[in-house]
Order: structure tokens, then C-alpha cells, then sequence
């Protein structure tokens, strides 16, 4: 193994550090803070990436007085839970006009709350509609406390260019989460962890026959019950927000429950993930968390790039000394590198812990 390349474990733990630094450098030490824009769907990097923010402001001594997903938002509530204190805005690859919701809500706070500071925590950027940037940039001018974290250099130096707000590079709050333990025994050799959405660059069409194919947002029979789970606990959550809003006197226990109803809620959600990806020996992925938590978990991979090449700045950004990781171009590609890997793996060649 080259001295320059990174064992997994070091390489988490080394990016677990360089997100606590980049909070305390935006957040003061045991602030009390709204979190806002919870991820109430089966992707599962983005409940990955509310719990290490979550750990993360655990490590900082810091308070979550209010939480929401962008659907069960209420501007008077939040108000009252959190006065003048920081917002904090979930991380992820939303920023931009490609899933619209998300967007609209960040831009709906930044207009609510023009008084408190607001962090965007680490994203990606990707405007596609020039209208939407100027949109955008209209809401921020606004705003005169309001500071981005971009996840990789490619968003950073984007955001540089078209945003005049105050911009930061952090890794993606999935990082938060530190090193993990495979949940399962792997099953088959290599699992193909590949998108199906609009963010996807085609890759399933050239799948080798037979291949192990799957995607965060396959539920299949095995998720029976974690889907059965995740349907009470959003019952829950449903009635802790209506509780919430027709007695505001009584809110703060409210959100208490409601905040470890989310935990349970994104910790299923995850946990799922993590065995789906304990599955492969290897895994080959375009799907940025699947490169992630793969190197949480400690598992060799090979990574191809999704459609706005988040992932190649990531890898560029933060993980291409990582000893497990490959990078690759196409199919083809990926199962040479695969190749290769498999035989640094076997020979214990930057492997250790």
C-alpha cells in the first residue's frame, strides 16, 4: 500500500473530526438549535445524514429545541422554541432546483426568519434553470446571517461564483455517523447499489447478466416489517406535530417525544441500508451514500459517478486515498477495478484497521 493512501477506519475518523471542527466553527458550544427538514422517505442517505448532524450537535454539547420535515413545518411554533437562536437546514443534495420541495421550504425559512442565523449544513448545488438561481439569489440578499456548507469542492466553488453569501466546505454529515460494524454476513460477491431516478447516468442498462442489483428505494418482502415500523412511527410523529400545534402551551414535551419518534425513524431507515449494503462482498454504486456508509462500514468498493458528478467532486474532495475504493468511468471499468481491488483485499495490501 502507498504511505499516502488512507485505511478506512482512519479515513472516517479523520472526516468525523473535520465535520466536528466545521460545526464548532459555526456554532457556538452548547447553542440551542432548530433542525429542520427531516427526511421522512426510503433514501437512506439522507436519514444517515440527519443522524450524524444529530451526533454531531451531541458532540458540540448543543440542544435541539425544534424539528420538522419540510411538510409538518409551522413558523409560530418554531418561533417559540427557539427565539433568536441558531437554524439549522439538513444537509444533503438538495440544494438547488432538481427536487423542488426542499428548495422552496429552505427558501420559506430564509424568508420567516431573516433575524436568526441559518446554516445551511453540507450540500450539494445544482441549479438548472436560470430563473430558480435568481430566485434563490433574491432570498439570500435578504438575508443577511445566513452561511452554506457545501460538501465538495465542485458545489463550493459553484456556489462561490453565483451565490454572495458566505460558503465553508464540510464533508457530508453521514461522516457524523463515525466508523461501523457490518450488520450481516455478505451474500454475494459484488452488490450493484445503482440508481433508477432522474439523477442516474444509465449505468443499469449495462449490467453484466445475473448481477445483484438493487437500490435504496427497492422495498422488497424482506422490508415487510420495516415498513410496517415506519408506518407506526409516522402515525406518531403525525400525532406529536398535531399535539404540538393545538396545545403550543405544552410543546416542549411534545417535541421531546417527537424528536426520539424521528430518531427511531431515521435509525430504522438506516439500519435497513447498512444490511442491504452488508449484503456484497463489494459493491459497486453511484449512489453517493452507498460510497459512504460503505466506507463506515468498511466495505470495498468501486464508484461510479451520478448525472451533476456529486460523487466524482466527493472522491476528488475527501476519499481517493481510501485503500478500499476504486474509481471507475463505466460498467466495464467497474469490474476490472473490481478485479483489482479484490486482489488488494486478498493480499491484505492498505487494508488494516
Amino acid at each position: 500500500m502507498s504511505s499516502a493512501a488512507q485505511t478506512p477506519r482512519g479515513l472516517v475518523r479523520s472526516l468525523q473530526a473535520t465535520i466536528d471542527d466545521c460545526i464548532g466553527a459555526c456554532i457556538p458550544a452548547g447553542s440551542r438549535v432548530a433542525h429542520v427538514g427531516f427526511p421522512n422517505h426510503w433514501n437512506t442517505g439522507d436519514p444517515a445524514i440527519w443522524l450524524g448532524t444529530q451526533a454531531a450537535l451531541a458532540r458540540r454539547g448543543c440542544s435541539v429545541a425544534y424539528q420538522c420535515a419540510w411538510q409538518d413545518y409551522d413558523r409560530e411554533l418554531m418561533a417559540r422554541q427557539i427565539g433568536a437562536n441558531p437554524i439549522l437546514i439538513a444537509g444533503g443534495g438538495n440544494l438547488g432546483d432538481l427536487w423542488p420541495n426542499h428548495q422552496l421550504f429552505r427558501e420559506r425559512i430564509l424568508a420567516e426568519f431573516p433575524e436568526n442565523p441559518i446554516i445551511q449544513l453540507p450540500q450539494s448545488l445544482c441549479f438548472e434553470q436560470e430563473q430558480n438561481l435568481d430566485r434563490f439569489r433574491a432570498v439570500c440578499a435578504r438575508h443577511p446571517r445566513f452561511h452554506i456548507l457545501l460538501r465538495e469542492r465542485r458545489s463550493l466553488a459553484s456556489a462561490e461564483e453565483l451565490l454572495d453569501v458566505p460558503v465553508s466546505l464540510c464533508p457530508d454529515m453521514a461522516f457524523g455517523l463515525g466508523v461501523l460494524e457490518r450488520p450481516d454476513v455478505p451474500t454475494a460477491d459484488i452488490l450493484w447499489l445503482l440508481r433508477s431516478d432522474k439523477e442516474s447516468r444509465g449505468a443499469l442498462r449495462d449490467l453484466p447478466s445475473g448481477s445483484v442489483r438493487r437500490d435504496w428505494l427497492d422495498l422488497g418482502v424482506e422490508d415487510a416489517d420495516a415498513q410496517r415500523n415506519a408506518e407506526e412511527l409516522n402515525a406518531r410523529i403525525q400525532g406529536f406535530v398535531g399535539a404540538a400545534r393545538d396545545w403550543p402551551a405544552r410543546a416542549t414535551p411534545v417535541f421531546s417525544a417527537l424528536a426520539e419518534a424521528y430518531e427511531a425513524l431515521a435509525r430504522l431507515r438506516v439500519d435497513r441500508g447498512l444490511r442491504l449494503l452488508s449484503r456484497g462482498r463489494m459493491i459497486v454504486t453511484d449512489r453517493l451514500h452507498g460510497h459512504i456508509l460503505g466506507l463506515c462500514l468498511g466495505i470495498p468498493q468501486v464508484v461510479l459517478d451520478n448525472s451533476y458528478r456529486k460523487i466524482s467532486s466527493t472522491f476528488e474532495t475527501w476519499t481517493a486515498l481510501s485503500a478500499i475504493t476504486r474509481w471507475a468511468d463505466s460498467i466495464e471499468q467497474s469490474m476490472s477495478q473490481c478485479q483489482a481491488l479484490a486482489g488488494a483485499v486478498e493480499s491484505d495490501e492498505g487494508i488494516s484497521p
